[in-house]
């Protein structure tokens, strides 16, 4: 890992971490390095941390005694340009938050009734300062079964593209923001027998324990405590099988954790994880952000751990994101990638290969 990557982690871990883990991050001499400024707010940026990591160097410079050579009062361009990034984080998550409303009034008002908006708006509202949480796509789901209606709606507008029949959401852009239309939440529309029960789990959550939201007294729906711990870390666990983790995704899950835990049934999830294959993964995940981040070990059930997995892991999440390949470049990553099938679910990395070729032949049909 690079010198900027562990001063990076670190950062995050400050913005976070308790009072007393804070005091004891303060004196850590990776604070006392020449640094790489543009390198390091190039990293930052790349992962789309601008803010959240501006509040660990805030908190840190709070610290009795804090001496470093985090001095941005001597880098001038580097801190207009850094305060620059945090304002327009700040402006596009208060937009963001705009546009769910209207989405969610439009489509009740022209009669396709209540939706779920998954991942971005509710675990942002997870986080210390929930417009430093950058935002991205806007991810629903019909309540009400008018998913088709939900199409038909925003097919009004650019970007619709209605996926081929065996995909799991349609795509539009609504006031200059992605919108994806789920129609499940897992992967059962493509593998029903691994995925059905996980499916019907998620559904029953989302039908019967969703929290309402009102903004500009236009309502929505936020998952439950139980649909997050077991949806966030199977899809962090589709991620990192085919594509990375995203240090996002692992700060959405710790903050989650954070404000959630309690509520959360941890024998459903725990039992849910087994049945999918996902024991391994969450414990790896849990393990970093405990020895990475700072968290509370008690947020948690007690998993055996892997250390060395975990090494493996952050090292793989901190490298730089993948490029898109095809051909026997594709076929490479799936067998250096192996790892992380085995560690995500009970098949071989060759059948998942197959798979991912029949479905792309199937888009292209």
């Amino acid at each position: 890992m690079t010198d900027n990557s562990v001063l990076f982690l670190k950062l995050l871990k400050a913005a976070f971490c308790s009072d007393e883990a804070l005091r004891a991050l303060s004196s850590d001499s990776a604070f006392r390095q020449n640094v790489d400024w543009d390198g390091l707010l190039g990293q930052i940026s790349e992962n789309a941390m601008e803010a959240i990591a501006f509040d660990g160097l805030q908190r840190l410079n709070g610290c009795d005694g804090f001496h470093s050579g985090l001095d941005l009062e001597e880098n001038e361009d580097v801190r207009y340009e850094w305060m620059g990034l945090n304002i327009t984080t700040e402006q596009d998550f208060e937009h963001y938050g705009k546009v769910v409303s209207d989405l969610a009034g439009y489509l009740a008002s022209n009669g396709a009734g209540r939706i779920l908006v998954l991942k971005g708006y509710g675990l942002a509202l997870n986080y210390p300062y929930p417009s430093h949480r950058t935002v991205g796509d806007i991810d629903i789901y019909s309540l009400d079964g008018k998913s088709a209606e939900i199409d038909r709606l925003l097919s009004r507008f650019s970007g619709f593209e209605k996926c081929p029949s065996r995909a799991r959401h349609s795509h539009a852009t609504f006031h200059e923001i992605s919108i994806e239309n789920h129609y499940c939440f897992s992967d059962a529309v493509n593998n029903p027998r691994r995925d059905k029960a996980l499916e019907q789990v998620l559904v029953e959550e989302a039908l019967n324990h969703s929290r309402k939201i009102v903004i500009d007294g236009v309502e929505f729906y936020v998952p439950s405590a139980n649909f997050n711990a077991i949806f966030l870390i199977w899809h962090m666990a589709c991620h990192f099988r085919l594509e990375n983790v995203s240090l996002r995704q692992l700060t959405d899950w710790m903050n989650f954790l954070k404000k959630e835990s309690s509520n959360v049934d941890w024998h459903l999830v725990t039992e849910v994880w087994s049945k999918n294959y996902k024991t391994e993964f969450a414990s790896m995940v849990n393990g970093v952000l405990i020895d990475y981040f700072g968290m509370d070990p008690a947020l948690v059930p007690s998993l055996p751990r892997n250390h060395g997995n975990e090494t493996k892991f952050i090292d793989f999440v901190m490298e730089a994101p993948p490029l898109k390949i095809r051909g026997i470049e594709a076929v490479l990553k799936y067998w250096r990638r192996r790892w992380n099938f085995r560690i995500t679910q009970n098949e071989s990395w060759f059948r998942l290969l197959m798979r991912a070729v029949k479905r792309h032949l199937i888009s292209k049909s």
